[in-house]
């Protein structure tokens, strides 16, 4: 693998051995943070105590003359005033105006694409999040699981599967299985593979008298997941966070999600209200379909 200096990517900036000493013996400073201080272009034991001693009196009097504060300003206003979500970028940039003179245009193409990779994987980020959220019953997960493992079982040893509600014996549930392998993009030329490898999966461990848990499966713990969130979004009615018409029944399953996501995602309780609105506003739009990781 190729260092950086072999990089195409990266350009990595010479040294100034005199540069670095000085302003070293002036600070005291590690020898790494006197190199990135040279890069940056603070040469001189004056510049570096400066630097190391920001002081607003001397450097931003008037934090309103910051080039593009006030934009900035008027914009986070205008989306708190209306109510809407807002998010704040920073990008420390060496040599802004240099970069902006020169590139400025092409660089404001490159930072939108950049921000709309940035949007895209965000809203992936929280739809699997509430997708996790919603679908995090355990007992429903293990039931269903329960159901599939029956049904596999059934089909690879061209058996009749027991229905548990009903006590016959019927064909093997193929709407069900297929219901749950296609969440994880199992095509149907894989499906027979894909169960006998589960199956394999499950008589080693009884021969070594262990139980099976789909939590050591995770493409399977992934797709009963996502079958689970598939049955109960609807009951659940997500999208009426969007219309802002929610009967009691539906706003406690709601708060049970919103609890989730503080307990499991590090979320405050406005935040998972925030995120439960912004993905409620993506079903609704009928883009329900997530990463499968």
């Amino acid at each position: 693998m190729s260092g950086l200096r072999e990089s195409d990517r990266w350009h990595v900036l010479s040294g100034d051995a005199v540069a670095e000493h000085e302003v070293r013996a002036a600070t005291g400073v590690t020898p790494l943070a006197a190199r990135v201080m040279v890069a940056r272009g603070i040469r001189t034991a004056a510049d570096a105590h400066a630097f190391l001693t920001p002081s607003l009196a001397r450097d931003w009097l008037d934090p309103r003359e910051l080039p593009g504060l006030p934009a900035a300003a008027d914009r986070v206003e205008r989306a708190v005033r209306a109510g809407g979500l807002s998010a704040v970028l920073l990008i420390d940039l060496d040599r802004f105006k240099e970069v902006n003179d020169t590139l400025g245009h092409r660089q404001n193409e490159v930072m939108g694409d950049l921000l709309a990779v940035v949007k895209d994987e965000y809203a992936e980020i929280v739809k699997n999040e509430v997708q996790r959220a919603i679908s995090a019953d355990e007992d429903a997960i293990s039931r269903l699981c329960a159901n599939y493992i029956d049904n596999i079982k059934a089909y690879t040893q061209r058996e009749r599967a027991r229905n548990r509600f009903t006590g016959q014996y019927e064909e093997p549930d193929e709407r069900l299985m297929r219901s749950i392998e296609e969440k994880i993009d199992i095509p149907e030329s894989r499906k027979d593979d894909f169960r006998r490898e589960i199956m394999n999966y499950i008589g080693a461990l009884a021969i070594e008298g262990k139980k099976f848990d789909y939590k050591t499966n995770e493409r399977l713990h992934r797709a009963l997941e996502l079958k689970l969130f598939e049955d109960q979004k609807d009951s659940i009615k997500l999208t009426s966070l969007v219309s802002q018409v929610i009967d009691k029944d539906t706003q406690e399953k709601i708060d049970v999600v919103k609890a989730r996501l503080v307990r499991d995602y590090g979320y405050c309780d406005r935040c998972a209200a925030d995120v439960l609105a912004y993905v409620a506003s993506i079903f609704a739009r009928g883009d329900v379909r997530s990463s499968r990781n």
